[in-house]
Protein backbone atom coordinates (compact mmCIF):
# COMPACT_ATOMS: atom_id res chain seq x y z
CA UNK A 1 0.00 0.00 0.00
CA UNK A 2 1.21 3.49 -0.84
CA UNK A 3 -0.33 6.88 -0.20
CA UNK A 4 -1.22 9.23 -3.07
CA UNK A 5 0.09 12.62 -1.95
CA UNK A 6 -1.09 15.17 -1.03
CA UNK A 7 -4.50 13.56 -0.39
CA UNK A 8 -5.03 12.51 3.23
CA UNK A 9 -6.87 9.28 2.33
CA UNK A 10 -6.21 8.27 -1.29
CA UNK A 11 -3.92 5.29 -1.81
CA UNK A 12 -3.02 2.34 -4.04
CA UNK A 13 -2.42 -1.22 -2.91
CA UNK A 14 -3.28 -4.89 -3.11
CA UNK A 15 -4.86 -7.24 -0.61
CA UNK A 16 -5.07 -11.03 -0.63
CA UNK A 17 -3.41 -11.32 -4.03
CA UNK A 18 -2.76 -14.95 -4.97
CA UNK A 19 0.87 -15.72 -5.82
CA UNK A 20 0.25 -19.47 -5.71
CA UNK A 21 -1.83 -20.66 -8.67
CA UNK A 22 -2.90 -24.32 -9.03
CA UNK A 23 -0.29 -25.37 -6.46
CA UNK A 24 2.61 -23.53 -8.10
CA UNK A 25 4.25 -20.24 -7.18
CA UNK A 26 4.09 -17.79 -10.08
CA UNK A 27 7.42 -16.67 -11.50
CA UNK A 28 6.33 -13.10 -12.22
CA UNK A 29 3.09 -11.16 -12.33
CA UNK A 30 2.27 -7.50 -12.85
CA UNK A 31 -0.79 -5.90 -11.26
CA UNK A 32 -2.29 -2.60 -12.43
CA UNK A 33 -3.43 -0.43 -9.54
CA UNK A 34 -6.39 1.93 -9.45
CA UNK A 35 -6.75 4.76 -6.94
CA UNK A 36 -8.60 3.91 -3.73
CA UNK A 37 -10.30 6.23 -1.25
CA UNK A 38 -9.93 5.40 2.43
CA UNK A 39 -13.25 6.99 3.38
CA UNK A 40 -11.82 9.35 6.01
CA UNK A 41 -11.92 12.67 4.12
CA UNK A 42 -14.61 14.34 1.97
CA UNK A 43 -12.27 16.13 -0.46
CA UNK A 44 -12.64 15.46 -4.21
CA UNK A 45 -9.34 16.97 -5.32
CA UNK A 46 -5.65 16.68 -4.48
CA UNK A 47 -5.65 20.18 -3.01
CA UNK A 48 -8.98 20.13 -1.15
CA UNK A 49 -8.97 21.39 2.41
CA UNK A 50 -8.93 18.70 5.10
CA UNK A 51 -12.61 17.85 5.66
CA UNK A 52 -12.94 14.70 7.79
CA UNK A 53 -15.76 12.28 7.00
CA UNK A 54 -18.03 11.77 10.03
CA UNK A 55 -18.67 8.96 10.57
CA UNK A 56 -15.82 7.44 8.60
CA UNK A 57 -16.88 5.65 5.44
CA UNK A 58 -15.58 2.47 3.89
CA UNK A 59 -12.69 2.32 1.44
CA UNK A 60 -13.73 2.21 -2.21
CA UNK A 61 -12.23 2.22 -5.70
CA UNK A 62 -12.17 5.61 -7.40
CA UNK A 63 -13.28 5.35 -11.03
CA UNK A 64 -13.60 7.72 -13.96
CA UNK A 65 -17.25 8.24 -13.00
CA UNK A 66 -17.26 7.87 -9.20
CA UNK A 67 -17.31 9.95 -7.17
CA UNK A 68 -19.42 11.89 -9.66
CA UNK A 69 -18.28 15.42 -8.98
CA UNK A 70 -17.13 17.67 -11.85
CA UNK A 71 -14.27 19.09 -9.75
CA UNK A 72 -12.97 15.64 -8.84
CA UNK A 73 -9.31 14.97 -9.65
CA UNK A 74 -10.20 11.61 -11.22
CA UNK A 75 -13.60 12.51 -12.70
CA UNK A 76 -13.41 11.82 -16.45
CA UNK A 77 -16.93 10.63 -17.35
CA UNK A 78 -16.05 10.15 -21.03
CA UNK A 79 -13.41 7.52 -20.20
CA UNK A 80 -14.62 3.94 -19.74
CA UNK A 81 -11.79 3.39 -17.20
CA UNK A 82 -9.04 5.44 -15.60
CA UNK A 83 -5.50 4.56 -16.67
CA UNK A 84 -3.66 2.67 -13.92
CA UNK A 85 -2.07 4.93 -11.31
CA UNK A 86 0.77 2.46 -10.73
CA UNK A 87 1.82 -1.12 -11.39
CA UNK A 88 3.29 -3.67 -9.00
CA UNK A 89 5.46 -6.44 -10.36
CA UNK A 90 6.08 -9.49 -8.17
CA UNK A 91 9.10 -11.55 -9.31
CA UNK A 92 10.05 -14.82 -7.63
CA UNK A 93 13.74 -14.73 -6.80
CA UNK A 94 14.22 -17.74 -4.52
CA UNK A 95 12.46 -20.89 -3.43
CA UNK A 96 13.43 -21.71 0.13
CA UNK A 97 14.06 -25.11 1.67
CA UNK A 98 11.01 -27.42 1.70
CA UNK A 99 10.44 -27.27 5.46
CA UNK A 100 10.15 -23.48 5.70
CA UNK A 101 7.26 -22.86 3.23
CA UNK A 102 8.68 -19.36 2.63
CA UNK A 103 9.00 -17.83 -0.82
CA UNK A 104 10.93 -14.61 -1.47
CA UNK A 105 9.56 -12.18 -4.04
CA UNK A 106 11.11 -9.01 -5.38
CA UNK A 107 8.51 -6.23 -5.56
CA UNK A 108 8.91 -3.48 -8.14
CA UNK A 109 6.61 -0.46 -7.93
CA UNK A 110 6.24 1.70 -11.01
CA UNK A 111 4.20 4.87 -11.26
CA UNK A 112 4.21 7.10 -14.29
CA UNK A 113 1.23 9.17 -13.21
CA UNK A 114 1.50 12.87 -13.97
CA UNK A 115 -0.79 15.61 -12.77
CA UNK A 116 -1.56 18.21 -15.44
Amino acid sequence: MARINPSPDWFVGVDSFQLCVEGNWVDTVTVELDPLDGGTDNGFTFTAANWPTQPQGIAYRITSRYPAHPAGSFYYPNLPRLPPIATLTFTKVHISYPRTRAILYFLHINSSCEIN
